[in-house]
């Protein structure tokens, strides 16, 4: 609600700068929620399209499928239409997305150079004549991602050769399963999408960000989501979805060539389990891909399998390490706990010299006396150590906080300077 009433308070000054002329500042949260919600229709439709690529996938592959044969069942195109519909849709709003984008960016920068243009008519020229930014590389690969599907009719069949048991075979795969593999690249759009939902990509941020030369999109929410959220990220927007994704993939390449492998293929869960092994490095070996393009997509989920297990390590350290009062209180209760043991330990050592004199015993109290007493002393200088650090750091704190105090000070007095001196400009003269 803060940012919002800032948001119109800006608004509203601005077009009270002069007066009779109307200015474009009032649309630009609207035209920030017509962007996100282009995005957010075009990631459902491109998704919606991939669940239709899976069921088409899934229905009609031929149990008389071979290595060396793309034998399909007698195909119903209904969901291949549907694909072709879906991603119609998500293009048409993938232009408006990119469309709507430049023109907020426009009045963004407007809004925030505080020096918008004469009139209405000036503004809607700017605004029409930047529209051919939209037509950027970025543009043209999420189109032609878009454009990537199986489509209607196809029927085109890929040979790719594999050296097995000393012979080469050529393995056959459809096109559109070809396709169907780099249809799972739609996600993005769906990231994407739902990250412009975040605190981190929302209108509020992207001005400041705007203001700070920051650049907002999705790798800036997912490194603010990973600090906030390290855990759930890790696990739940990476580690499952790259699970599902490329144990869907091996499937694919390895589902034709069970007639060699031996492996049941068939099963998604098999697949995941696959890459389930692979990912976590434990490896059974109850399952593994032939195909090359199989072990290519085994290669680079082990990799990703590796960089999650490093960020699962990382988060945990964080969950597990003290915070500045946690590591004071453990200092504290460690150091009490050895001065305790000391005195525990000399007590016995009295009592036991007292009691029998010098003995073995006794001299084994002593050495147990001795042992505590150098412990509370590395606890001691542990503690002096980290203070004199911290001591340290707090000065470099407060000198940087003195410094900052003087350069305020010293803007402080030129504002007022020339705050007079315009004072001075404006009196009216005596006549």
């Amino acid at each position: 609600m803060l940012g919002q009433s800032l948001i119109r308070t800006d608004t509203i000054n601005m077009n009270a700068n002069k007066s009779g002329e109307i200015f474009m500042l009032s649309g630009t949260e609207k035209h920030f929620d017509n962007w996100r919600s282009s995005e957010l229709v075009a990631a459902c439709f491109a998704f919606l399209g991939l669940v239709f690529a899976a069921l088409d996938y899934e229905f009609y592959f031929s149990d008389s499928r071979t290595h060396n044969n793309c034998a399909q069942k007698s195909i119903n195109e209904t969901f291949r239409y549907l694909i072709v519909m879906c991603s119609f849709v998500a293009m048409v709003f993938l232009f408006f997305r990119h469309y709507v984008k430049t023109i907020w960016k426009d009045c963004l920068i407007m809004t925030e150079d505080g020096n918008p243009s004469a009139s209405i008519i000036a503004d809607v020229a700017k605004q029409y004549k930047n529209t051919s930014s939209i037509f950027k590389p970025n543009f043209f690969a999420e189109m032609f991602l878009m454009l990537i599907l199986p489509y209607p009719g196809m029927r085109t069949h890929v040979t790719i050769p594999l050296w097995y048991q000393g012979n080469y075979i050529n393995t056959c795969y459809d096109l559109s399963e070809l396709f169907f593999c780099i249809m799972f690249l739609r996600l993005l759009f769906v990231l994407r999408a739902a990250s412009n939902y975040t605190p981190f990509e929302n209108f509020v941020a992207r001005r400041y960000c705007h203001r700070y030369n920051v650049k907002t999109n999705m790798k800036f929410a997912f490194k603010c989501l990973m600090k906030s959220y390290p855990i759930i990220i890790v696990i739940f927007v990476i580690g499952i979805p790259s699970l599902i994704i490329f144990g869907c993939m091996v499937r694919i390449f390895e589902r034709p060539l069970m007639d060699i492998n031996l492996k049941e293929w068939d099963d998604p869960l098999n697949g995941i389990w696959y890459m389930f092994a692979t990912m976590s490095t434990i490896g059974y070996g109850d399952y593994y891909p032939i195909s090359y393009p199989g072990r290519a997509v085994a290669f680079f989920g082990y990799l990703i399998g590796g960089f999650i297990f490093a960020l699962i390590m990382v988060s945990v350290q964080k969950e597990v390490s003290l915070n500045e009062g946690q590591a004071k209180a453990f200092n504290i209760v460690n150091l009490t706990e050895s001065a305790v043991m000391v005195m525990q330990a000399f007590a016995r050592y009295v009592v036991a010299k007292n009691k029998v004199g010098e003995t073995p015993s006794t001299k084994g109290k002593y050495r147990s006396l001795k042992r505590a007493i150098n412990h509370f002393k590395d606890k001691k200088l542990e503690i002096e150590d980290l203070r004199n650090q911290n001591d340290g750091e707090n000065a470099q704190l407060q000198e940087s906080v003195r410094i900052i105090k003087d350069e305020l000070n010293e803007v402080h007095k030129k504002i007022s300077l020339l705050s007079e001196l315009a004072a001075k400009k404006k009196k009216p003269k005596k006549h």
